[in-house]
C-alpha cells in the first residue's frame, strides 16, 4: 500500500466532506435566515396585540442609549382615542433553560398593562409555566420593582424562571420611566408696569 493512501488520502476527503457540508449549512442558514426573522417579529407584534387588543397604531421608538442591553425593542401604542402606553421587548438570558424572550406593556399610568412570553427554554412542567396565565397577570399593575416573593409570587419549584421574568419587566419599567417624567418648561413671563402720568 502506498502512503498516499494511507496517510495522505483519508484526512483529504474528511476535509472535502466537511467543506460540503459547511457550504450546504451555510446556504440553508440564507435560505432560512429571513423567514425565521419574520417569525420573531411577526411573534412580538401578536405579543404587543394581545397585551393591547385596542390598539390601532403601534410605532417603534428608539431605545435610550443607557437602557439595559436585554431592551431589543421598544413600540409606542395607540388606540383609536389616542395614547395607550409602550411595549418592550426583552430578552433575558438569566432562565434555567437560558434565554426568555417577552414583551412587557406598560399602560399611560407607568404601571405593568400585560406580560406575554414570545419565546423561552425552560423546563416543562416547571419553568415552562412562566407562561401561565396566572403567574404572567401576577405583575399586572406594578409600578415599582418587581420581586419574586415580595409583590410577585414565584412559580413553586422554578425560581430561577420566576427571578429572569421578573428582571425583564423590571427593565422595560426602567426604560420607559424617562418617557413619562413631566418636563416642565421655562417659562418667563414678562412684567409690563404701566404708569399713569397725571
Amino acid at each position: 500500500m502506498s502512503t498516499f493512501k494511507t496517510v495522505v488520502l483519508p484526512p483529504l476527503v474528511l476535509t472535502v466532506i466537511c467543506a460540503l457540508i459547511a457550504l450546504m449549512l451555510g446556504f440553508v442558514h440564507s435560505v432560512t435566515a429571513a423567514p425565521i426573522a419574520e417569525a420573531e417579529e411577526r411573534a412580538k407584534t401578536e405579543a404587543v396585540y394581545s397585551i393591547f387588543p385596542e390598539a390601532a397604531q403601534i410605532s417603534p421608538i428608539d431605545i435610550p442609549e443607557d437602557a439595559d442591553p436585554q431592551i431589543k425593542a421598544m413600540y409606542k401604542v395607540k388606540s383609536a382615542v389616542g395614547f395607550a402606553g409602550y411595549a418592550v421587548n426583552v430578552t433575558v438570558g438569566s432562565g434555567y433553560g437560558g434565554e426568555i424572550n417577552m414583551t412587557v406593556g406598560i399602560d399611560t399610568g407607568n404601571s405593568v398593562k400585560g406580560l406575554e412570553i414570545v419565546s423561552h427554554s425552560e423546563t416543562a412542567g416547571l419553568g415552562a409555566r412562566i407562561d401561565e396565565p396566572a403567574f404572567r397577570q401576577g405583575f399586572n399593575g406594578i409600578t415599582e420593582e418587581a420581586v419574586i416573593g415580595g409583590n410577585v409570587d414565584a412559580i413553586s419549584g422554578a425560581t430561577i424562571s420566576s427571578k429572569a421574568v421578573a428582571a425583564g419587566v423590571n427593565a422595560a419599567l426602567d426604560a420607559v420611566a424617562p418617557l413619562f417624567e413631566v418636563q416642565i418648561p421655562d417659562v418667563r413671563i414678562n412684567v409690563i408696569k404701566w404708569e399713569v402720568i397725571s
